[in-house]
């Protein structure tokens, strides 16, 4: 009996492992596979090398000769390759959306429809067609590890996928129109639910990089279970994909969180179920289509679209730790300018501190005041620059919440201390500063 170590590219979940384990392990003289992290173990008596690289090839990933790798140092060098790549992959993934923010000032994660109560019910597929963009950055590496298959030009589970968010989102509209104005989520309890979610996308990120080996637990006796497996369909990576889509209508995004909100205006569970369906609906096309171009991925290029996605994931995982720390109130550090040039300094007018300036897609201002005397924050918005993102100024330590509209916008308050104060858009994504001295 002989043994040998290959590490496999291209594989980042459990069904990947499980489809290399059954491609191998269905060869003569193969005894057994084990799969830990990217390392297939192969006990065998007397099966080719070439035989079984062909036989990863054609499930759809990638090995070779110079894949080899020593038993007794091949999990631990595993791991370690991984996290290198991954490393290098984050950076890349930062310094590219840092330079075409910087280069164009438009930041695709910001770019979000208003979206409120003065949108026809109708238009609401058109607002989610607008909204497909923010919807591939914001999902994309999930909608990626949820319709990455084996089996090239098949639509199955970019449909179980899709029609998972379906689901979930007019589950989600038909509860939130039910509750009408009754109910709401606290913003502590709304910090917790993005907090958790991004421990979620975190390990995820690092699962399908192949820096760790994390297993879902077994579900399958719980109440409910066998009902979801038929819903979901009978393959096994079918139901995964259908369960991510129903977890999706969980994810803490922007456009998702606004239509909660204008489902919860209408009233009704039956407008509510339908203006999130429809929402969804216009999203559909973009995601099943990237979620089929995923599985026309193989080999090489699923290693590298895979990784690519890891990264992705994690940078926004990371956006969205900063988030919950500020909806819970605890700023994250902020970095100062690069000159004193960089606050805008209030000029004092008729005993009012006054600063105005013009409304950018993912930023407002940081400026400098003095305490003790009242402030008058000017926004001039162009409607053309104004989002469902951008539209509402929230600034806790003066009890500020006022949403914006085409024109001139005032905002009064006045700081009483001094120090650095961090203020944001509704979703926090969007935070800058008032500096207050003496």
């Amino acid at each position: 009996m002989a043994s040998l170590a290959l590490r496999i590219d291209g594989m980042y979940c459990d069904h990947c492992a499980q489809t290399v384990a059954h491609a191998i392990g269905a060869l003569p003289g193969v005894r057994s596979v084990t799969l830990d992290g990217d390392v297939a173990r192969i006990e065998h008596a007397g099966a080719s090398l070439d035989a079984i690289s062909a036989a990863v090839v054609d499930a759809g990933y990638y090995t070779d000769r110079a894949h080899v790798v020593a038993p007794a140092t091949a999990p631990l060098a595993a791991r370690l390759r991984a996290l290198g790549w991954f490393a290098l992959a984050v950076a890349a993934v930062a310094l590219a959306g840092t330079g075409v923010n910087a280069a164009f000032g438009y930041n695709v994660f910001n770019a979000i429809p208003t979206i409120d109560a003065t949108i026809p019910l109708g238009m609401l597929v058109v607002t989610g067609v607008m909204t497909s963009l923010h919807c591939v950055s914001m999902c994309g590496a999930v909608n990626l590890a949820a319709t990455a298959g084996v089996q090239a030009r098949s639509l199955r589970t970019p449909v179980l996928y899709n029609a998972g968010r379906l689901v979930s989102y007019t589950a989600l509209g038909g509860v939130a129109g039910a509750l009408g104005g009754v109910v709401s989520m606290s913003q502590t309890g709304a910090a917790i639910l993005l907090l958790l979610a991004t421990a979620v996308m975190v390990t995820m990120s690092l699962r399908m990089a192949g820096v760790i080996t994390v297993s879902l637990p077994d579900l399958s006796g719980l109440p409910g279970a066998r009902a979801i497996r038929r819903v979901g369909g009978a393959a096994r990576h079918g139901r995964g994909a259908f369960a991510v889509g129903l977890a999706n209508g969980a994810m803490p995004c922007g456009p998702l969180q606004a239509m909660q909100l204008y489902a919860l205006s209408t009233g009704s569970a039956a407008s509510g179920a339908a203006s999130m369906f429809l929402f969804c609906l216009g999203t559909v096309p973009l995601m099943l289509a990237m979620g089929y171009a995923a599985n026309l991925l193989k080999g090489r290029g699923r290693a590298v679209v895979a990784r690519v996605a890891a990264a992705f994931m994690f940078v926004l995982a990371l956006s969205m730790l900063a988030r919950g720390l500020s909806m819970a109130g605890v700023s994250p550090t902020l970095a100062a300018p690069a000159d004193p040039a960089g606050y805008q300094v209030a000029e004092l007018v008729d005993g009012v501190q006054t600063v105005e300036f013009d409304l950018a897609f993912d930023d407002y201002a940081d400026v400098q005041v003095t305490r003790g005397v009242p402030v008058r924050m000017v926004i001039d918005v162009d409607e053309a620059r104004l989002t469902g993102c951008n539209d509402e100024v929230l600034m806790p330590a003066w009890g500020v919440d006022q949403k914006l509209v085409p024109g001139r916008n005032v905002i009064e308050f006045t700081p009483q201390e001094t120090g650095e104060y961090a203020y944001s858009c509704w979703m926090h994504m969007i935070t800058n500063r008032v500096l207050v001295t003496d």
